[in-house]
């Protein structure tokens, strides 16, 4: 085997070859570092703090938003239940009038048929009078006719 310096060492032509290609690839390290990882000028550092400001800026407003939201879910729901409770006391005064108009309907109804009552009973022929009765009537119609 040939021996030959190489790096300031003596190698064979397999360890050479493995050490270019390490050199090889710690060059395109080198480029590839220097094509992405260079250093910011001052408009790209300006321009960096401005969307780190406005990132910052649009978390405070998203928060601001977030809260009022929250607070206006919790208005939502303390008016549905206010809702709620107007609803059922309209529906216990409309139950309250029902009553009271059956409760009027229903004496208006008593009363209608104890005049009915009244009237079918006046209507009603009355008793067949005694002889008794008769004569007194009789007299009664006689005095009566001779007074006028």
């Amino acid at each position: 085997m040939v021996y030959k310096k190489y790096n300031n060492q003596k190698s064979t032509p397999k360890e050479r070859i493995r050490l270019t290609r390490k050199k090889n690839k710690c060059n395109s390290q080198k480029t590839h570092n220097k094509r992405f990882f260079t250093r910011k000028t001052k408009k790209e550092k300006e321009e960096g703090k401005e969307t780190q400001k406005l990132s910052q800026r649009a978390v405070r407003v998203a928060s601001e938003f977030f809260l009022q939201n929250k607070e206006l879910c919790e208005e939502i729901t303390q008016l549905r239940q206010e809702v709620q409770e107007l609803q059922e006391e309209v529906q216990v005064q409309e139950d309250f009038s029902i009553v009271r108009s059956s409760q009027k309907s229903q004496k208006q109804l008593q009363e209608a048929s104890s005049r009915d009552e009244l009237v079918e009973q006046q209507q009603q022929a009355p008793p067949p009078l005694t002889s008794s009765e008769q004569y007194q009537l009789v007299a009664k119609n006689e005095i009566m006719l001779n007074e006028i």
